[in-house]
């Protein structure tokens, strides 16, 4: 049982982790796409 739980609990984490790298890894590029068309263009 709960070893059954530990794996659930591990797994979800692992989930959160990636989510969240993805999440941080793409808000910069994004950000920093739109300032530089607002430097080049604004």
């Amino acid at each position: 049982m709960d070893e059954i739980n530990e794996v659930r609990e591990r797994s979800q984490r692992e989930y959160e982790t990636a989510h969240y790298r993805c999440c941080i890894e793409a808000l910069p590029a994004r950000w920093g796409f739109g300032v530089w068309i607002g430097w080049n263009y604004g």
